[in-house]
């Protein structure tokens, strides 16, 4: 008997055709030309920290992954290793796999891991790859390693907050090291002349920082700081919020007087509470309209003349407007949430939209232009107890004698 591939050689073409048509459901087989074969970025920031005698701590920025077309997608896996020596393209798939590792987040957000099972006393070398949907992986990651055998010296440069962690952990004098620090929860370090943040790097475990007036403008060492809580930096000279961008769990924000002018970084802070930007100037308020479940807000100061930014912003409790130049209140018609609201020295002439936030309970509408006070007396949430603040402003005869 003839053997098979002799057997469709000796086929008719127009059979051959019929026999390729019915085998692909009627469909000509080709190659899909739309097949994306672009790689996604190569991961460029993984770092290791706070070793034990056999763990460390992965950190590393979710890569994009770049599409032929020119846009741009999220990953849909990671392929960690681990060597005792540096990992290269070469050897990447000779290294062991590190298994849990996280599932890819939206590009740009910070991600972490907690790599056990080291071996003591070991050097230990880490690298990260990416796959993309098409199965395209990306370049192996730069390879950070760790020494598991005793906590990591930590130095800080600058001398203010060198003396502030020794008086925090009451070590005043010998080398400080990574057990030293990262057991930190709560660190505050007012008017210590600071300018470089420089070794916080390694309190890894802090939830609320409170720096104020000081010289500190870089936070690069506060980008890995995940657990962060509450971060309080008013009187600084911070300009650039871009290390604040992957800090998902914080929930107090506090800016005031710093040159800031960029709120774009913060988009993805979901779970800000409070924020203070009070004194600074900024050039667009859209990235605040994400911020949905914002419950106090200061933006006390900043020459502010429009707010329809906070029409959407319908959880605000307490809000400070003092000391812009606002006439409008129209966009807070609906915030029937405020609970207190600071609008002392603006250009407020109309109140009418406060006619309808019967939780007020605290109103500063000192230094305005108000003449007519009935939308307050319509407001049937307003009464005794509650505190009205109306001095050097116009009122009319009438208002004067309610």
């Amino acid at each position: 008997m003839p053997s098979f591939p002799s057997r469709i050689s000796s086929l008719s073409p127009l059979f051959c055709l019929s026999l390729l048509l019915a085998c692909s459901d009627g469909a000509p087989v080709v190659e899909d030309e739309d097949t994306d074969t672009t790689p996604p970025d190569a991961i460029t920031d993984l770092i290791a920290l706070n070793p034990t005698s056999q763990s460390a701590t992965l950190y590393w920025t979710a890569p994009a992954d770049r599409r032929d077309d020119g846009t741009d997608g999220s990953v849909v896996a990671y392929d960690l290793r681990v060597a005792d020596a540096t990992i290269t393209e070469d050897n990447f798939d000779q290294a062991r796999a590190v298994a849990g590792v996280p599932a890819p987040a939206t590009p740009q957000l910070i991600q972490s891991m907690i790599v056990t099972g080291l071996t003591p006393g070991a050097t230990c070398h880490f690298s990260l790859r990416s796959c993309d949907a098409e199965g395209n992986w990306s370049a192996v990651s730069d390879c950070p390693h760790v020494d598991c055998t005793a906590p990591v010296a930590v130095e800080f440069p600058d001398p203010g907050l060198e003396q502030a962690i020794r008086a925090h952990v009451h070590r005043p004098a010998g080398g400080l090291t990574s057990s030293d620090v990262d057991t930190i929860l709560h660190f505050a370090a007012a008017g210590a002349g600071i300018a470089d943040l420089s070794g916080m790097q390694a309190c890894l475990s802090l939830r609320t920082a409170r720096l104020v007036d000081n010289e500190i403008a870089g936070l690069e060492p506060l980008r890995y700081l995940i657990e962060l809580r509450g971060l309080t930096l008013d009187e600084n000279a911070v300009s650039d919020l871009e290390p604040l961008a992957g800090l998902l769990d914080l929930q107090q924000l506090h800016l005031a007087w710093n040159p800031v002018t960029d709120l774009s970084p913060l988009v993805m802070l979901q779970q800000i509470r409070q924020l203070t930007l009070s004194g600074t100037v900024i050039a667009d308020y859209t990235p605040l309209t994400f911020l949905g479940y914002l419950n106090d807000l200061y933006l006390g100061d900043m020459e502010l003349q429009n707010i329809d930014f906070l029409v959407n912003l319908r959880q605000l409790r307490l809000l400070n407007l003092e000391i812009n130049h606002i006439q409008s209140l129209e966009a807070l018609r609906y915030h029937d949430m405020i609970e207190s609201l600071n609008l002392m020295q603006n250009g407020v002439v109309d109140l009418a939209p406060l006619a309808g936030l019967t939780n007020l309970r605290n109103l500063n509408l000192a230094g305005n232009l108000v003449a007519d006070l009935q939308p307050l007396l319509d407001n049937a949430g307003l009464g005794a107890g509650d505190a009205v603040d109306l001095r050097n402003n116009p009122l009319s005869a009438q208002a004067l004698a309610v």
